[in-house]
């Protein structure tokens, strides 16, 4: 690989510039320049005069920026500008390629240098970072919040709308607005979620219904259910009570709307914690006799019947699994080519049985509110009497609003949220005098917002620290998207957590506790946009084994690699550059891979190189493809976006779809992009993302390995936006380690974004340079990059007199030291 006048991501970091803190957060604040080369930031943009300024004028305005108006006097008032032109400097994008002059490297990394320490300067002496806004709680962090809070698992998206996604992620602050329906699914959502972790014997029966994927193949065991047993559905269900339930589980209907896989006898199992409740014999011959000379939709509607069933199930979680009991395999009448997507097959006799949908109402009876894990949390004192029930209800509703609040409660709430045990006990039962309260407690601001207020002795335009109890709740929902624990929230009360050390192994705690892995699949599934996999259904005419089986097993994939990244604290460079990856035996067959069986995932090694890192996860792969086809421009634009942090512009309106051959001979993807790309009006973006996207070509639409397209040879050679030249995957990968910085760069400022719930901003880039240039020290670590986000002002202060200030209460700042 060729590279064209350009040094590496690490040459870059400031060789001559030595910075030390002298007090402050986490050794940001009152950073001093020490000596070195003299870094003059007139000199430095001469060069800008020379090379830049015949497009970025006021007249041509090229990428929105004239360096006719900007001055070295104003490069921190200017700052969001200067951040673009450093990072474009630095990845080389900056002149382009073709520009007939060029500046030498040592000059753009004078110019860099001399930025970056006038900015990094000005931070450094007056520190004010960013505030989010008042944070409501989105679904992810509702969920986990009442499953700490209650000992419940709950699915939010029952009772709440999707929540905003803005650059990327769904907790960004400006964008967890509040609506009107929103508020009825919070209400709606306490009072059901306080019926089922109370236990209330009179609620009404609730019915929830359990739905297969349209394209999920039920050819093999499903782990959960009992050995013996393949197909069906699996899932975890909450019992509210002792009780009478009702089973409702339904079979996949083919288009006439007769029971798939009738052609043998086939028996059908209900298993609760594996233990059959309930088996149903359907099929062979007399069924399907019945179904294709009779009504269809009549025997169809018998063999439902047949299959439902009353249980009495003891209140808690329990594991459910509907399923099919093996048989040794049968050979059909017919011979047919078997895909893996099983469903694909339109016969309406032949091929397995399919779970369709498994229902399940209750409680029809109520035999007593049973022992469940929630009552465990909650009724952490039993009333002998009467007498007793006033103290049992204050020291339960105090215990757990300290949680719910995140801090201790005062005088005056606990006697609100008594009122509303008063009002629920009344005429009632104690345990619905808690319910009652608790439900106030969960539809409350002091639980659904997180708010931080300026203490009275701030001025407006003041940095100073958050207090602890605060840091308490950004740390917590930055690892585990869900509320502090005791441990934490007894640090902040003593003043402890804002310690170095006790921060730091509090961090290390938490990363290792299983609830992190919120972190590691909320964080990752947004940044590589794993979620838009469940939306992603590729043509089954053209790949007829992509099922949900598949899908599935391509998220698990990212996911495990990073949880070993985040597990084993490796370097984050093995996101591009793993040797290793995981398979389980459906993923192993679909990458080719031979000696893989079962539906356990497993650690497996990668011998050929075109396969390492998360460019090759077919995850990845499929998403940044269209249903019939790859796109090279899509998969070069998220690789600028979110790995090089180099957005391209947004598209033109009226862009002309790619043109077919005029001649009749089949075009490669690549030759038809060639044509479009001839277009002045494209060309200017497209030769930033098509080369990138061409040195995935290798991959098809769902990830798999060619060396074809429409019966010609592949070409994966092509140059990049500054000059390199790359030949597949594998340059494409060793120029983003080459570039290092700008991957770590955007990862930091991915995971920030993450962490502060809002949009990075330019003061936020000096605290990035820092982090990046301990984690660099350490060898990329992920520990090394949390903990500088984690000790940096940008989480640990605010700045005082933001629109974000204003309480939710008038108590949100009545404990806790600033330190």
């Amino acid at each position: 690989m060729q590279r064209h006048n350009k040094q590496s991501g690490g040459a870059r970091l400031l060789p001559v510039l030595a910075l030390v803190a002298v007090a402050g957060v986490g050794g940001y604040i009152g950073l001093q320049y020490l000596g070195g080369s003299e870094l003059d930031l007139g000199d430095q943009l001469a060069m800008a005069d020379r090379y830049c300024v015949d497009c970025h004028n006021s007249a041509e305005f090229a990428g929105g920026v004239s360096f006719e108006s900007l001055t070295a006097d104003g490069v921190h008032t200017d700052a969001a500008v200067w951040e673009r032109v450093v990072r474009k400097l630095r990845a080389g994008a900056m002149p382009p390629r073709e520009a007939t002059a060029r500046p030498e490297a040592e000059e753009v990394d004078w110019l860099i240098q001399s930025v970056e320490t006038t900015l990094d300067t000005a931070f450094a002496n007056n520190p004010q970072p960013p505030s989010p806004l008042i944070h409501r709680l989105n679904r992810t962090e509702y969920t986990n919040a009442i499953r700490d809070l209650f000992e419940l698992e709950i699915d939010a998206s029952a009772y709440l709308p999707p929540d905003n996604v803005v650059e990327g992620f769904d907790n960004i602050s400006e964008a967890l607005s509040i609506s009107p329906a929103l508020l009825e699914g919070y209400l709606s959502a306490s009072a059901r979620v306080t019926a089922f972790a109370v236990g209330d014997p009179n609620q009404r029966p609730y019915a929830s219904t359990y739905r297969a994927k349209p394209d999920l193949s039920q050819s093999e065991y499903v782990p959960g259910a009992p050995l013996g047993t393949i197909g069906g559905l699996v899932f975890e269900h909450y019992f509210p009570v002792d009780g009478i339930y009702r089973f409702e589980p339904k079979l996949y209907r083919q288009i006439l709307a007769s029971v798939r896989g009738l052609e043998f006898p086939r028996t059908l199992e209900v298993a609760i914690d594996k233990e059959v409740v309930h088996t149903a014999d359907f099929g062979g011959l007399d069924d399907q006799k019945r179904s294709n000379e009779d009504n269809a939709f009549e025997v169809a509607e018998e063999i439902d019947d047949r299959l439902a069933f009353d249980h009495f199930v003891a209140a808690g979680p329990r594991t459910i699994a509907v399923t099919f009991r093996r048989k040794p395999p049968t050979q059909s009448a017919l011979l047919w080519k078997e895909y893996r997507r099983q469903l694909i097959d339109s016969n309406e006799d032949r091929g397995l049985p399919h779970v369709h949908t498994v229902g399940i109402t209750g409680p029809l009876t109520v035999a007593g509110v049973g022992d469940t894990p929630s009552r465990r949390k909650i009724f952490s004192c039993t009333p002998q009497g009467e007498e007793d029930e006033t103290f049992c209800a204050t020291e339960i509703l105090s215990r757990l609003a300290r949680q719910a609040y995140r801090r201790p409660v005062t005088e005056g709430e606990v006697t609100e949220l008594m009122n509303f045990y008063e009002m629920g006990r009344d005429g009632a039962t104690f345990d619905k005098g808690i319910e009652n309260a608790l439900r106030r407690m969960i539809s409350g601001a002091e639980f659904l917002f997180r708010a931080e207020s300026d203490p009275a002795d701030v001025a407006p335009g003041e940095a100073y620290r958050i207090t602890d109890l605060e840091l308490a709740s950004r740390l917590s929902f930055f690892i585990w998207s869900s509320l502090p624990d005791e441990e934490l929230i007894d640090l902040a009360l003593q003043s402890e957590l804002s310690n170095p050390e006790t921060l730091r192994a509090q961090l290390d705690r938490m990363l290792a506790d299983p609830k992190s892995s919120a972190l590691i699949q909320d964080f990752s599934g947004q940044w590589f946009a794993l979620r838009n996999l469940e939306g992603i259904v590729p043509d089954p005419g053209i790949f007829p084994d992509f099922d949900n089986n598949l899908r599935v097993a391509l998220v698990r994939e990212t996911e495990l690699l990073f949880d070993t990244i985040v597990r084993e604290d490796r370097s984050v460079l093995d996101i591009i550059d793993a040797d290793f990856t995981y398979l389980n035996e459906r993923l192993a067959i679909h990458y080719g891979v031979e000696g893989i069986y079962g539906e356990q995932y497993r650690r497996v090694s990668i011998e050929d190189p075109a396969r390492r890192g998360v460019l090759a996860h077919g995850g990845f792969l499929t998403m940044t493809s269209v249903s019939t086809r790859t796109s090279p421009v899509t998969r070069g634009k998220w690789i600028l976006d979110n790995l090089l942090g180099l957005p391209p512009p947004d598209p033109l309106p009226n862009v002309p779809a790619i043109e077919a051959s005029d001649t009749g001979e089949p075009l490669t993807l690549r030759d038809q992009m060639t044509l479009h790309r001839a277009d002045p009006v494209c060309s200017s973006c497209h030769q930033l993302m098509d080369p990138i996207g061409f040195a995935l070509e290798n991959f098809d639409a769902v990830g798999r390995w060619r060396v074809e397209d429409r019966g010609r040879p592949i070409d994966v050679a092509d140059i990049l936006y500054d000059g390199t030249e790359i030949d597949g995957v594998n340059g494409l990968r060793e120029f983003l380690l080459d570039n290092r910085y700008l991957f770590t760069q955007t990862l930091t400022e991915k995971l920030m974004t993450y962490a502060l719930g809002r949009s990075i901003e330019p003061a936020d880039m000096p605290v990035i340079r820092q982090i990046l240039r301990r984690a660099e020290e350490n060898d990329h670590r992920f520990s090394s990059i949390v903990w500088g986000i984690v000790d940096s002002p940008a989480f640990q202060m605010r700045t005082a007199g933001e629109v974000g200030d204003a309480p939710v209460t008038a108590t949100a700042r009545t404990t806790g030291d600033r330190g």
